[in-house]
């Protein structure tokens, strides 16, 4: 039996999907995939696959949906994070830009914690921003998916914004943060804090050259690298 939570940035208004870590399920709900909405299903299953790496989800619908992150938890077992690293759709229509399936895996298990400080200026906050992170650090580098807390106003002029990604890999010491927005609504940054249990302190990092981010190449731009 597992409880399977996820997060969805971009809805469909009923939809066919198929999640895949190893056993095959089928989820077949009417408006379950509406923007922002979270969603806990419950599968029972008798068989025991063990450690989970991956999930997959698939569809025969036209209709798109843009998954954030999934949550797997086997009865009796730990949390399994799976983010939408790639920001990638889920569509049967090619002309959506999306993929008829999608897998997210598991990076690790470490948690870190991501503070964006947006720039106090008047027109610095950003309604539509859909930001992606990558955390370089000595060790390798994990990825979020989309950075959204759903219950507030992110990126908001002036605004400190922190956000929690279970299930990461440990980097070790940080040296870069590489941003990439999707959406075209342009934010300034003023800077960025990364954390973790193991660390003393959050590592920083400024937007020295005052950089607005947008994915209209008129507006700003589309990705940044922060060291």
């Amino acid at each position: 039996s597992s409880g399977i939570n996820a997060e969805y940035g971009k809805g469909v208004s009923s939809s066919t999907h198929r999640l895949d870590n190893g056993a095959l399920f089928l989820i077949d709900l009417y408006n379950d995939f509406e923007p922002g909405l979270l969603t806990t299903y419950n599968i029972v299953d008798n068989d025991n696959i063990g450690a989970l790496k991956c999930v997959r989800f698939s569809t025969t619908s036209h209709d798109a949906w843009l998954p954030s992150y999934a949550v797997v938890t086997p009865e009796g077992g730990r949390d399994y994070h799976f983010y939408n690293t790639e920001g990638s759709w889920v569509s049967a229509e090619e002309s959506d830009g999306g993929s008829s399936s999608l897998q997210m895996c598991e990076q690790g298990t470490e948690t870190y914690y991501i503070t964006t400080h947006t720039s106090p200026e008047l027109d610095a906050g950003s309604n539509s921003l859909h930001l992606l992170m990558k955390i370089k650090g000595q060790k390798g580098s994990t990825e979020t998916g989309f950075l959204d807390n759903s219950e507030r106003n992110d990126f908001e002029s002036g605004a400190a914004d922190t956000f929690t990604l279970r299930g990461m890999r440990f980097v070790g010491k940080v040296k870069c943060v590489e941003l990439e927005v999707r959406g075209e609504d342009a934010w300034l940054v003023d800077y960025i804090e990364v954390n973790c249990a193991r660390y003393r302190s959050a590592y920083t990092f400024h937007n020295d050259g005052d950089v607005k981010m947008s994915a209209n190449e008129n507006e700003g731009s589309r990705t940044l690298r922060l060291c």
